[in-house]
C-alpha cells in the first residue's frame, strides 16, 4: 500500500470514530433528561445509546474502506477498526457521562 492512500484511509476511519463520541455526547443532554419518562434500566438505555450511536460511524467507515479498496485494495488492512473504534469511543463517552 502506498502511503498516501493508507494513511488517507486510517485518518478517516479514525475521524469517524471519534464522531461518535461528539454525536453521542449532544444526544444524552437531550436524551437525558427525559430518561425518567422511558422507565428503563439504566443498563438498557445505554446499550440502545451505544448501538445506535455506532451504527452510522460503523456503516460509513466500511461504506468508505471497501470504496477506497477499490482503488487500493491494501486499503482491506485498516477494516478491523471500523467496528470498534466506534463503539469504544460511544462506550468510553457514555462511561464518562454515567
Amino acid at each position: 500500500m502506498n502511503s498516501g492512500s493508507g494513511s488517507a484511509a486510517l485518518g478517516f476511519v479514525l475521524a469517524v470514530g471519534w464522531t461518535s463520541a461528539i454525536s453521542i455526547d449532544v444526544v444524552l443532554k437531550i436524551d437525558g433528561r427525559a430518561f425518567e419518562v422511558l422507565r428503563l434500566e439504566l443498563k438498557t438505555f445505554l446499550r440502545g445509546k451505544i448501538i445506535t450511536m455506532a451504527t452510522i460511524p460503523v456503516v460509513s467507515g466500511a461504506l468508505a474502506t471497501a470504496v477506497l479498496s477499490l482503488k487500493t485494495p491494501e486499503a482491506l488492512k485498516v477494516l478491523p477498526l471500523v467496528i470498534p473504534l466506534p463503539v469504544a469511543t460511544s462506550g468510553t463517552a457514555l462511561a464518562v457521562f454515567y
